[in-house]
């Protein structure tokens, strides 16, 4: 192979990456617009939710709140440093789905 075929080919793999990086951001993006959407039903239904619990069964515990080590595995996973990503980008094709 001459330079540049390899100049080439090193730009190929470089706008493959791009792309992933961008498909990765847009799915972090989506998830954190889930995550946060879960929390404000949460939030809104908990206090209702005690309440059915408690007179169904008055030994019910009432339901958790989300607490700060919740929070803070939720910003761990939405900032890619969970193994998310690295699933993501080490598809069996090498290529990533976009589904």
């Amino acid at each position: 192979m001459d330079i540049e075929q390899k100049l080439n080919n090193i730009t190929e793999r470089l706008s493959e990456i791009e792309r992933k990086i961008d498909l990765i951001t847009s799915q972090t993006s989506n998830m954190e617009t889930h995550i946060h959407f879960v929390n404000s039903v949460y939030s809104s239904l908990r206090s209702p939710l005690n309440f059915l619990a408690s007179y169904v069964n008055p030994e019910n515990t009432s339901l958790p709140d989300l607490d700060e080590s919740e929070r803070k595995e939720t910003k761990h996973i939405l900032n890619g440093s969970c193994d998310a990503h690295r699933i993501l980008c080490e598809a069996p094709n090498g290529k990533m789905d976009d589904a």
